[in-house]
């Protein structure tokens, strides 16, 4: 196997790292579910408060329309 797909065996032993670590993550902060969602609700309400300061967001264009055309180039 070593010579017909040397890269087989990083390819799996990379996926089940990857796998195995997400699956850790979840259940680690599944444990601390209750305590994060507090935590959020606590944050976004201190920044509701914050009234006389200016938030600036800066968030992705929005994906395209699926039937919509490219836009022309000039």
């Amino acid at each position: 196997m070593d010579k017909a797909a040397p890269a087989a065996i990083q390819v799996a032993d990379r996926f089940h790292l990857v796998k195995n670590l997400s699956e850790t993550i979840a259940t680690t902060l599944g444990d601390y579910g209750s305590e994060l969602r507090a935590a959020d609700k606590a944050q976004r309400q201190a920044l509701v408060d914050d009234s006389d300061e200016v938030v600036v967001v800066i968030a992705p264009k929005p994906a395209p329309e699926p039937d919509a055309k490219p836009p022309e180039r000039a």
